[in-house]
């Protein structure tokens, strides 16, 4: 048994090969310009967008202060007895205490 007599024989296109290789070749369209162009745009919207909604933020020497953990902010606070509980914790070097609020006499 042939290969033929299984199997339809079909011949290709006409200028298959030949219409294959020409878009093949051709160049791709170019993006780079557009990109570009949209690139510039982008920057120049950034650069011209209305800033007069933001407020200057200066911080003095005691908010900085504040910031990094140096100094606190707020009322001082007293030791009282009984204000402050131990809670048991699962790792040995981390303390864990319940603070009640307590009326200041």
């Amino acid at each position: 048994m042939k290969r033929s007599d299984v199997f339809e024989v079909l011949e290709p296109p006409a200028h298959g090969w030949a219409r294959l290789q020409a878009r093949l070749e051709e160049r791709p369209p170019r993006r780079w310009p557009w990109a570009l162009a949209l690139a510039a745009a982008l920057l120049l919207a950034v650069v011209l967008w209305p800033r007069a909604h933001e407020v200057p933020v200066t911080l003095t020497r005691s908010a900085s202060a504040v910031a990094l953990g140096l100094e606190a902010r707020g009322p001082a606070l007293a030791a009282v007895e009984g204000a402050a509980e131990a809670v048991p914790s699962s790792d040995p070097n981390v303390l864990l205490y319940r603070i009640a609020m307590v009326e200041a006499d």
